[in-house]
């Protein structure tokens, strides 16, 4: 499908050109905000594709997103092709990289927003079996890493803010 085609041709332009070409995020990152709106069928066709293709793209160009309208984007297309069982293991992995490698305040509460959706997804589909076990185990850690940079990050605004309070 040329449609599909366009959308990870997209991801892979982000992949190159992001860490090279910083004027061109704006409108490369604008277009992962289309791929959501492809027809469900053949976003389900590609789900494994563009999850890997979403996997190579926070590991190639996470901290050339600076923008918190773009993390959602991506952890919109994230969650999108972690619907396909085949696929969620894939986009799990990316949103794991995300918390495990590029948590900012830009992306932070989408990231545990993320993160609460896929524990939630793996309690439901999958609440006995070894899979939801291990998938639910693997996002729980993802939410711990989560809490203690929110931590890290409440103790470094706390000791940046206090000293001019006293002063």
């Amino acid at each position: 499908n040329l449609v599909a085609a366009a959308a990870v041709g997209l991801l892979r332009l982000c992949q190159r050109l992001l860490p090279c070409k910083p004027e061109a995020a704006e409108p490369l990152l604008r277009g992962l905000q289309l791929v959501p709106n492809l027809d469900p069928e053949v976003a389900w066709i590609n789900a494994e594709v563009i999850a890997a293709e979403m996997l190579a793209l926070v590991q190639a160009a996470s901290p050339h997103i600076k923008a918190q309208w773009a993390w959602a984007s991506a952890c919109n297309l994230i969650k999108m092709t972690s619907v396909r069982p085949e696929a969620f293991p894939v986009s799990l992995e990316a949103l794991r990289w995300v918390v495990n490698n590029n948590l900012t305040p830009l992306n932070y509460v989408l990231a545990l927003e993320a993160s609460v959706w896929f524990i939630e997804r793996a309690a439901l589909e999958h609440p006995k079996s070894k899979v939801g076990v291990l998938y639910r185990g693997v996002c729980q850690r993802a939410s711990h890493i989560l809490h203690q940079e929110l931590f890290t990050y409440v103790r470094a605004s706390c000791c940046l803010v206090l000293p001019h309070r006293l002063a």
